[in-house]
């Protein structure tokens, strides 16, 4: 009844809902840049080239040393031995025994050791004189003094040792003249080798020229020491080396002494310390 009241409206036709379009839009595609070829990589005839001519050379070097460790060209032809007067050079040459030996590893010091058994020879040093040559360099045995035992006289040196081969001692060299107090005597050898070392010490230390007096000659006994026989003078007893600069001092006061006073003495004993003894 209300839809007769009513003015009649007209209705729109609905309209179906449009399907979904089975095409595929319009898409936008990118242009990738173009690529540009890679170079390709040369070969590496430098790198191979050095490489092959480090390996030559290594090569080369490594045979030149064994070479040379091996070879002869640093072996040992010629021995040179310098200071040689009153010993044999191939003596000394002999006792090196080195020859053929090669120089890069030569052992000096055993080398040196075999040269001071060759009589004469007190040391020597060693070089090498390269490519083939050895420089042995000696010292010989210097003469000091003659120990005298009755007719035979020794070349000793100042610490007494009985020197077979060295150099002769000097014009002036003192003799030490041994009193044998009987029996054999000793053969070739020094019988206090402490009576040396002090007359040494009395002339290396001038005290003969301090005191102004001439020595002689001087005596070893046995019971008494060194004796120093002086020209016109009394002689000294020393004894030995114990207290020496006592000794000496005592010598000097007493030479003063005797030149102020009128007593004749032929001999001053110095081996008691201050018991000095006058005869």
């Amino acid at each position: 009844m209300l839809r007769s009241l009513l003015p009649f409206r007209r209705r729109r036709p609905l309209r179906p809902a449009p399907r979904a379009s089975s095409r595929v839009g319009p898409k936008n595609f990118a242009l990738r840049a173009a690529e540009r070829p890679r170079p390709q990589t040369p070969f590496p005839w430098r790198r191979l080239m050095l490489t092959a001519l480090s390996l030559a050379m290594f090569g080369g070097l490594a045979y030149a040393a064994a070479w040379l460790y091996m070879g002869d060209s640093l072996r040992v032809q010629q021995v040179n031995v310098l200071g040689a007067q009153v010993t044999d050079p191939q003596l000394v040459a002999g006792a090196a025994d080195v020859a053929g030996d090669s120089l890069l590893h030569l052992d000096t010091k055993a080398i040196e050791q075999r040269i001071r058994t060759v009589p004469g020879v007190k040391s020597g040093a060693v070089t090498r004189d390269w490519p083939q040559g050895l420089t042995v360099d000696i010292v010989e045995h210097q003469g000091w003094g003659y120990w005298q035992i009755g007719a035979r006289r020794l070349v000793i040196d100042e610490a007494g040792n009985v020197l077979d081969r060295a150099r002769p001692p000097a014009a002036n060299a003192p003799t030490i003249i041994e009193v044998a107090a009987g029996g054999e005597l000793p053969q070739d050898v020094v019988s206090d080798t402490d009576t040396v070392r002090l007359v040494a010490r009395l002339l290396h230390e001038g005290a003969f020229k301090r005191l102004d007096v001439q020595p002689v000659s001087f005596v070893f006994r046995h019971d008494r020491g060194l004796v120093v026989v002086v020209e016109e003078g009394p002689n000294v007893i020393f004894g030995d080396t114990n207290d020496f600069e006592f000794k000496v001092a005592t010598w000097d006061e007493l030479l003063d002494e005797l030149e102020q006073s009128e007593l004749v003495v032929a001999e001053i004993d110095l081996r008691f310390g201050r018991n000095v003894v006058l005869r």
